[in-house]
């Protein structure tokens, strides 16, 4: 049983100083918090442990909140019922109340909380409900789950108030619910929780570093972890204190016993396979492993977090509508630098109504008013928005257009790579250009914004916003303005050009700028507390190295050179027609627009014979070039994956996205974010129909191009973005 409720409980709980009414009038509000008397609860005989960690999470929420610690009282405003651990003297006296344990008793993980009597009664199935209950009220009061991960302080309320006609029950859409840290060099190995602790080798996690997780996992309300099994260091179970620390808290270690097949996506969050019909009907659970990072080809991403929220979305959901309900695990390097994405994750995990294909920039929005507030939120959400096309564009870790083991080959050559990327100054009036000037429009919402947090709030802000912001902008800086600099420049007159010098110089400062974000990220946010956490070249790949220029240049050189630019590019389509999915004329039913999926940011799913149409004017007649893009998705099962495309209802060619494991062409699409297939046409004079039909299921279309130049050389398809 799952009621969608998380959305709503922010909306209908009201914490305003303006209701002043009696805390224990029946009948009316609850007042928790009246500004003086400490918020007061009352719990039965025994709990289990994993409750009295919530406990001890609750007040210090509560102390950040109201500025008091919490009160354990017979008379409590919050009354505590864990269901699995009453006695038959409370049990008969819980019926005597008359309150709705029957809704929760038969559901796992799963809590009440409602207004009974002039109180508020929190009633848990088990511990992890009764824990998951505690802190749903950190939330209403304005707890972010990330309040000590991402130091994201709540401001303070001088009344807290629960209407009377509040309640809620939820209960797990998902069994078991976790992350994995396995065979990554996670950050947190790096990090200072466990650097005192003389029990601990050099890069083990202790208890100390582990209990932290354990809380977090408890806010996101899941309740297993697959622990860190990097090599040359001690397996979880054998650093004293890890097991003990796991159990307090009730999270489970390792895979379920009874889940039977477990899906996983390539490794870039595209699903490879899923459970066909005999399989759904299989008896034991069914699951996925999804990544929000990985090492390995075609080339790491474990610096950002960066997958778009809108293929974390479809992949989860398409999973979870074909049976992949029992076990959900998400492989992260780093829970804080993974914030949004883990919070998205698991919040479709707790609740799979949660979120939808048209309210993903929604989820985003709520997030960001968690963190920040209803204003910054409000501001952010355009930039965020951006900011994860820009990155869908091109993931900052894949800038530098290398492959991990293609790198190791021409290391062993005496060879560097140069990554030259494929985006073009001379396309579309400088793709260059304009790819740069969109990133600096996000960055200046972002300096607006954060001129106005609070400032016991600048460090989250920091970690969460303005350094991927920041450092994504300036890796496409270092490895754009490098290539300029490289295209432009001729070696014996290097010294000479002022405008390869130019882009030289801009490409070291932006190099420059990522050792300052990170130095500050490292050193002196959060007063230290994070230190060494953030590597700013993960395993030292080329990509994130210094730039590679046709010569080095001098501090004098760079101090001349190197004045920012403002990048002011404008869109030139030229000969191409070019449009977005959703500016579709037509579309059968089941076609779904998914916000904040592709180059586009509204890709469209396409059920099996599902087809778009698109109605368009051309004034040139000729041969050209025909690119569909979609998103790269696998097909469900071991079946193909084949999308037909046709032209004013001529023969329609037939394209397939099934391809090898780890071929090349998959490699290429997983880095770009669209796989693009292409066909000649010859167009003539007036109005035409182009359709896209899908012929297996998993079909996501993202935008198409009719181009006359079949030679261009470019990235990009040439279309503007929301953000201007």
């Amino acid at each position: 049983m799952n009621i969608r409720t998380h959305h709503m409980t922010l909306r209908t709980i009201a914490i305003s100083a303006l209701l002043v009414l009696s805390s224990h009038a029946w009948g009316g509000p609850v007042v928790w918090f009246d500004g003086q008397h400490a918020v007061s609860y009352t719990r039965q005989q025994k709990l289990s442990p994993v409750v009295g960690i919530a406990l001890d999470m609750f007040n210090s929420d509560m102390k950040a909140v109201t500025g008091r610690k919490i009160e354990n009282s017979g008379k409590g405003t919050i009354q505590i019922i864990q269901l699995d651990q009453l006695t038959n003297k409370e049990f008969k006296k819980l019926n005597k109340q008359r309150l709705p344990y029957q809704q929760v008793i038969a559901l796992k993980d799963a809590f009440y909380i409602g207004v009974h009597e002039g109180h508020i009664v929190i009633i848990g199935s088990n511990g992890r409900g009764t824990a998951y209950g505690i802190l749903e009220l950190s939330r209403l009061a304005g707890v972010s789950p990330w309040i000590w991960w991402g130091d994201v302080k709540p401001e303070r309320q001088e009344r807290l108030v629960m209407s009377e006609k509040f309640k809620t029950l939820q209960a797990p859409s998902v069994e078991w619910r976790g992350i994995s840290i396995s065979d990554e060099d996670w950050s947190m190995r790096a990090w200072a929780n466990d650097r005192t602790d003389t029990r601990l080798r050099k890069g083990d996690i202790g208890p100390r570093t582990y209990k932290k997780i354990f809380e977090l996992l408890l806010r996101l309300r899941a309740n297993m972890i697959w622990p860190a099994t990097h090599e040359g260091t001690t397996p979880f179970a054998r650093v004293k204190g890890n097991r003990e620390v796991a159990d307090s808290c009730d999270i489970s270690v390792g895979n379920p016993d009874d889940v039977k097949l477990l899906w996983c996506d390539d490794n870039y969050g595209y699903l490879t396979r899923m459970p066909d019909e005999q399989q759904q009907q299989r008896k034991g659970g069914l699951g996925v492993f999804y990544h929000l990072s990985h090492k390995g080809q075609p080339h790491d991403y474990l610096w950002l977090s960066t997958t778009q929220p809108g293929l974390i979305f479809n992949e989860l959901r398409t999973a979870y509508d074909m049976g992949a309900k029992h076990t959900w695990v998400v492989n992260i390097h780093d829970p804080k630098v993974a914030a949004y994405g883990l919070s998205l994750f698991m919040d479709m995990a707790w609740n799979i109504e949660y979120v939808h294909a048209n309210t993903v920039q929604e989820h985003l929005l709520a997030w960001l008013k968690q963190q920040f507030g209803k204003e910054a939120g409000e501001l952010l959400l355009p930039a965020m928005t951006e900011f994860y096309r820009l990155t869908g564009n091109r993931r900052p870790e894949f800038m530098g257009w290398s492959q991990v083991e293609l790198d190791k080959q021409l290391y062993k050559q005496g060879f560097s790579p140069a990554g030259n990327t494929e985006f073009s100054a001379l396309a579309f009036g400088n793709e260059i250009e304009r790819y740069l000037g969109d990133y600096q429009k996000v960055k200046k919402i972002v300096d607006q914004v954060e001129k106005n947090i609070r400032p016991e709030l600048k460090d989250a802000f920091f970690a969460a916003i303005k350094y991927p912001v920041y450092s994504a902008s300036a890796m496409a800086v270092k490895q754009l303005e490098a290539q300029e600099a490289r295209s432009l420049a001729r070696p014996q007159s290097f010294h000479i050009d002022d405008e390869a010098l130019e882009s030289a110089a801009r490409s070291i400062n932006a190099y420059r700028e990522i050792q300052q974000l990170t130095a500050y990220y490292n050193q002196k946010m959060s007063g230290g507390k994070w230190h060494n956490s953030m590597s700013m070249a993960p395993r030292a790949l080329p990509v994130f190295g210094e730039p590679t220029l046709p010569d080095q240049l001098s501090e004098e050189e760079i101090q001349k050179y190197g004045a920012p630019e403002k990048y002011s590019a404008k869109l030139k389509p030229e000969i191409s027609i070019v449009k977005n999915a959703s500016d579709y004329s037509k579309a059968t039913k089941g076609a779904t627009p998914i916000e904040m999926l592709g180059h586009s940011m509204k890709a469209i799913s396409l059920p099996k014979n599902g087809q778009l149409d698109y109605t368009f004017n051309i004034d040139k007649r000729g041969d050209a070039i025909l690119r569909v893009a979609l998103i790269p998705t696998h097909a469900t099962n071991q079946a193909d994956i084949r999308f037909a495309v046709s032209i004013d209802g001529n023969e329609p060619q037939v394209f397939s996205l099934k391809e090898s494991n780890h071929s090349e062409q998959w490699k290429q699409q997983v880095m770009r974010g669209q796989a693009v297939q292409a066909m000649r046409v010859y167009l003539g004079w007036g109005t035409h129909t182009l359709s896209i039909k899908a012929l297996d299921p998993h079909i996501i279309v993202d935008q198409w191009m009719i181009d006359y130049d079949a030679d261009r050389k470019f990235y990009l398809f040439p279309i503007l973005p929301a953000l201007r």
